[in-house]
């Protein structure tokens, strides 16, 4: 009888012990997850001082502030909305809903940053050799209708002192901006390094203008 209590009472003891690893492990990984999820609200919560809505059907708006570090580059927290099967458009204009000579840069389906360019027929191509823009996709949720609410962090130089490169140079004057939809045809072509046209019907572009440079910072 005594030698069965022991043995009760160890089994007891050990079912408490695993417990409370159990526990242990559990609050660990608890620690862990909430450290990501700060250290990616803390990215998503940068202070921007500037924002203008770009779409309204896209849900799409534009926030920008300057470098702290570099001031000959702009941080841009992009949002938009997008249909499945659809990619974003982010486009500056010489001038207004002019598509000749743009700097495009393409949110695509896959989740990726492009960045390219409209020659004089508006016929827009990704070159090999272009601009690579730095860019955080910092949060992606699936709403209504197989749609996607992105918010991406870019990293953008006012000029990259290239023409063949065919960044649009930011200045202190207005500048144009186009936001849109891409195919998900479309965008596999210029993948392929064919070209399409820049439509704005098609694209359903819409134009907003804005003054990126303030006068807070002297070049």
């Amino acid at each position: 009888m005594e030698i069965k209590l022991c043995t009760h009472t160890r089994t007891s003891t050990n079912i408490t012990m695993l417990r409370s690893q159990f526990l242990l492990i559990l609050f660990i990984i608890e620690i862990i997850f909430s450290m990501e999820f700060v250290h990616g609200q803390s990215e998503d919560e940068d202070e921007l001082r500037y924002m203008v809505g770009l779409s309204e059907p896209l849900q799409s708006t534009l926030e920008w502030d300057y470098d702290e570090n570099d001031e000959t580059q702009l941080i841009l927290r992009w949002k938009i909305t997008l249909p499945n099967g659809y990619s974003g458009i982010l486009a500056f204009s010489n001038y207004d809903l002019n598509t000749n000579q743009l700097d495009v840069i393409i949110f695509g389906g896959d989740e990726k940053l492009y960045n390219g360019y409209t020659d004089e027929t508006s016929s827009l191509f990704l070159p090999e050799n272009g601009v690579k823009l730095d860019y955080t996709v910092i949060n992606s949720v699936t709403i209504e209708n197989q749609r996607k609410k992105y918010t991406i962090r870019i990293t953008r130089p006012l000029d990259t002192c290239d023409r063949q490169h065919r960044n649009y140079i930011i200045d202190r004057g207005t500048t144009d901006l186009l936001t849109g939809l891409m195919t998900r045809e479309d965008l596999q072509k210029i993948k392929q390094g064919k070209s399409i046209k820049f439509d704005v019907n098609r694209m359903n572009l819409t134009l907003q203008r804005v003054q990126l440079l303030k006068s807070q910072v002297s070049l």
